[in-house]
């Protein structure tokens, strides 16, 4: 493990590796939190996007991120988000498990739609069908509003970071987990396209 110093507040918390993103690296802290970081010169759009929209309109499916600032950990340094530690999620959790497999349903008919036999491959279309498939569940009364309305936030904040009209949504099940009271929350719900494909391959 590494052991994250944030100069500014003086304190420091113990760290263990849970897992990595497009552009950052996350930690699970003896304090209860996830930090992620992202390297000292590189950004997440992404989650700039998610710490936007949650200042303007929190919401129970979003996690509640905050922006910790620069620190460092282990020989490395740069910036840091924190999130609460949420619980995976398993069938056992019925109702959000249900809104999942229809959230994944609505990206599965908006990547793989056509237009007269054509696929279209526009991402600001894909979106704008995405959210029109999760209204159409919400008043089939298959999805929350509330989960409806954050999508929709999270979509037109993105305009305003990264790429404009070049974010897509995703819901890998690494980024799907559920709060206290079962509810499903979106740890990472859209990603700038359009900068991972402009990114130099390893070689």
């Amino acid at each position: 493990g590494h052991v994250l110093r944030h100069a500014p507040s003086g304190y420091e918390v113990a760290l263990q590796p849970l897992g990595r993103g497009h552009a950052s690296v996350a930690w699970t802290g003896d304090d209860g939190w996830v930090y992620v970081f992202t390297r000292e010169g590189a950004r997440d759009p992404a989650k700039e996007v998610l710490l936007a929209t949650v200042r303007e309109a929190p919401s129970v499916h979003l996690p509640r991120i905050e922006d910790v600032g620069e620190a460092d950990w282990g020989r490395s340094r740069g910036h840091v988000h924190r999130m609460p530690l949420y619980r995976p999620l398993w069938a056992e959790h019925a109702e959000a498990w249900a809104h999942a497999k229809r959230l994944r349903a609505c990206l599965d008919e908006t990547q793989y739609a056509t237009e007269g036999g054509i696929w279209y491959g526009d991402p600001i279309k894909r979106g704008e069908r995405l959210l029109a498939c999760v209204q159409r569940e919400v008043r089939a009364g298959l999805l929350p509003a509330a989960l409806a309305t954050a999508l929709t936030r999270l979509w037109e904040m993105s305009w305003n970071f990264g790429h404009p009209g070049g974010w897509a949504f995703e819901f890998p099940s690494r980024n799907l987990v559920v709060d206290a009271r079962g509810r499903l929350v979106l740890l990472d719900a859209i990603y700038d396209q359009a900068a991972l494909l402009e990114r130099p391959r390893r070689s």
